[in-house]
């Protein structure tokens, strides 16, 4: 065995940290915790330079409201499912 290991596509997208795809997940589809659909991200909120405070998710319709997400109550980012999972249950937008 010569020790070298080729990253999976999984392998390589875990690589980065949480922040970095935040800062990335406009489009991402939004899920609750228990995987129901709740809309998309329409937009990034930032704190501060490179740091994402919160996220504008649309609801499933065209027409809704516009909401905003703290970016404390997302629980996962996953960039290969383009999908943000919250943390806790949680009003919809």
């Amino acid at each position: 065995m010569d020790g070298s290991h080729e990253l999976s596509a999984e392998e390589a997208f875990s690589a980065f940290d949480r922040s970095y795809w935040l800062c990335r997940c406009a489009g991402f589809r939004v899920a609750s915790h228990d995987g129901h659909p709740l809309g998309l991200v329409e937009g990034l909120r930032f704190s501060s330079p490179g740091e994402v405070g919160a996220l504008a998710v649309r609801g499933r319709s065209a027409d809704s409201p516009l909401a905003v997400i703290p970016a404390g109550s997302v629980g996962e980012v996953r960039p290969l499912e383009e999908l943000v999972v919250l943390a806790t249950p949680g009003g919809r937008p």
